[in-house]
Order: structure tokens, then sequence, then C-alpha cells
């Protein structure tokens, strides 16, 4: 099985036509990244083509991260020719640099001098325990069981038929990786700014991967570096 994911150049509706038609036969897979942000003002319509595509067999996917922002470089194609249009009438003030908006002016000087400067978002330290603490404790969308199966186990199950060693993730039994996660429910939440993004989260108590704590009794283990790449084997033409 092969897996081909999708993002930023499938910006909107006329981009997301396209990829749940990618995949050539039934036996590949698509996946759809960040949903919210390609999609832009149109989730729905474009939930609804992937819901299609998945009816008719196709191996489509897709997720969001629960955050209302993105994170890109300055200079990216996204911000290139009509794209206040592409994003249903945004400005350059919806684009944020170190916690300061853009005007006209900023953002085109900022393309034409420091194209590779970061509009960073906070979801890269903050997604999962926000995800627990919005979703899961205060509005109640999900039950925890069922948080917790979106944010471990679905995600390897999309990436195993490629990746097989994905196999050994996402669950907690015998002869599987040890990667384990030990929180307090009722503290668990994100403190990333666009300010100030890469603030750790609280509640987290202990954190294991592949057998060895990089957070114990909830203080990050610096020296810590057990985390090791999953490579899938090449494929022979």
């Amino acid at each position: 099985m092969a897996l081909r994911a999708f993002r930023g150049d499938f910006i909107g509706l006329a981009g997301s036509r396209r990829s749940p038609e990618c995949p050539p036969d039934k036996t590949a897979t698509a996946h759809n990244l960040h949903l919210n942000s390609i999609a832009i003002r149109d989730i729905p319509r474009i939930a609804e083509l992937i819901k299609g595509a998945q009816s008719r067999g196709v191996h489509v996917t897709t997720e969001a991260y629960p955050y209302g922002a993105g994170s890109t470089v300055v200079g990216a194609e996204l911000f290139r020719g009509n794209w206040r249009e592409r994003m249903g009438g945004a400005t350059a003030s919806d684009i944020e640099l170190a916690g300061v908006p853009f005007n006209d002016d900023t953002l085109a000087e900022a393309q034409a001098k420091t194209p590779g400067a970061w509009i960073v978002a906070h979801y890269s330290a903050g997604t999962f325990t926000r995800f627990i603490r919005d979703y899961v404790r205060e509005r109640q969308k999900v039950s925890l069981r069922e948080g917790l199966r979106r944010m471990t186990l679905i995600p390897t199950q999309i990436l195993e038929g490629s990746v097989p060693q994905m196999k050994a993730k996402g669950r907690v039994q015998l002869g599987k990786d040890a990667d384990l996660v030990v929180f307090d429910l009722a503290r668990v939440t994100d403190r990333g700014t666009f300010s100030q993004p890469a603030q750790t989260a609280v509640g987290m108590r202990h954190v294991i991967v592949n057998g060895t704590p990089i957070i114990r009794d909830g203080e990050l283990v610096r020296e810590a570096k057990p985390g090791r790449p999953l490579r899938r084997a090449l494929v022979s033409q």
C-alpha cells in the first residue's frame, strides 16, 4: 500500500476536489493534512467531498489540529497571487510574526527580505493537551477513551499499511513499543501563545518514549533522547 500526503498546495475547495481522487486505485491511500488549514472556510463542503470518496471505497483520510491558525514561512507560495481571495477574504493583518500583525507594506517587505522567517503557531507544543482539555474535559464532545483513540491508535492505523513499524505504536500491549503517557485530566492544557509558541504544556506527569522517561514527575528530562526515526523499506522497481 502506498501513502501519499497532501498539504498546503491544496488550499480551499478547488484544490481539495483533486486530492480525494488522487489515489490511482483502491490499494493506495491519500491523507489530507490539516483539514482546517487547507479548507479555510470550506470545511463542511470539503468534508463532504472526503466522505463521498470514502463511500466509493477510496482510501482517503484527514485530520485537523485544534487551533484556528496555521504555520509556514512568510515567503510561502500560499501568500502569492490572489491569496486573499483563495483564503476567503483574508488580509495581511491576519498574518502575525512573533505576535505582531502585518500590514500590506510590512508583509511585502518581509517576503522580499526574510522569506524564510517562520510564522510560528503554537500547535507544535500544545495540540494534544489542548484537545484533551477542550474536547474531552470542558466541552465533552468525545469521551476520554475516544479522544485517546483519535490521538494514538487511529493515526497508527492510517500509517501501518505503508509503514509496518507503526503496528507497534498506539497500543498498550505486551510486545509493543513502550510509549506511555500519564497525565492529570483535571489540569492538562496547553500554554503556548502566538508570541511565545514553544511553552510546554501542563498536566503531563510522566511521558515515556521507547521505555525511557522524557518527562518524570512533571519535569522535562532534557538529556533524554530516546526517539528513533521510523523508515519504511525501499520498494524496488
